[in-house]
């Protein structure tokens, strides 16, 4: 996104999506560009006529799935980060989002599994492992937290 101005930014991103309508990256960051400066109702808006366009794109469910979860319409969400994650499952954003949105519907037990498959597929990503020690911590599952931290730190040295 451009620094300092969002709304500078989501004006450019307007213009440049007007400019090249069927051009999905553009579209996406767009899309990203109303959730971050919380025109949500109209990036939901955009991000559900994206996804009947482009339904095979993972960056498109993904930011779908994102601006539906941000509106908090948690169940709608999960259908499209689903999706995402089907068709790209390395797309940790995805797997982030997804767990995020079960967590708010009180389904740890699913954002667990959601998280530990996202971890066996991206060995390398310290955010889903973190995200899952901390959902985790949260339940009172203590002694599953040590080796995700391990791991973590291993990862990222600078987090000691």
């Amino acid at each position: 996104m451009l620094e300092g101005d969002s709304n500078l930014a989501r004006r450019e991103f307007a213009n440049a999506s007007a400019a090249a309508p069927d051009q999905p990256e553009i579209v996406v960051a767009y899309i990203d560009a109303l959730v971050e400066t919380r025109k949500r109702e109209t990036a939901v808006s955009i991000a559900l006529r994206a996804r009947k366009r482009w339904p095979g794109r993972a960056d498109v469910a993904l930011v779908a799935g994102r601006a539906l979860r941000r509106q908090r319409r948690y169940a709608e969400a999960t259908v499209h980060l689903e999706k995402a994650i089907a068709i790209d499952p390395d797309l940790e954003a995805a797997a982030h989002e997804l767990a995020l949105a079960l967590i708010a519907m009180e389904k740890p037990d699913r954002a667990d599994r959601v998280l530990r498959a996202a971890v066996a597929g991206i060995a390398s990503s310290s955010a889903l492992r973190l995200r899952l020690a901390r959902l985790r911590d949260d339940r009172g599952d203590y002694r599953a937290d040590v080796p995700i931290a391990s791991a973590i730190l291993v990862l990222r040295p600078s987090y000691t």
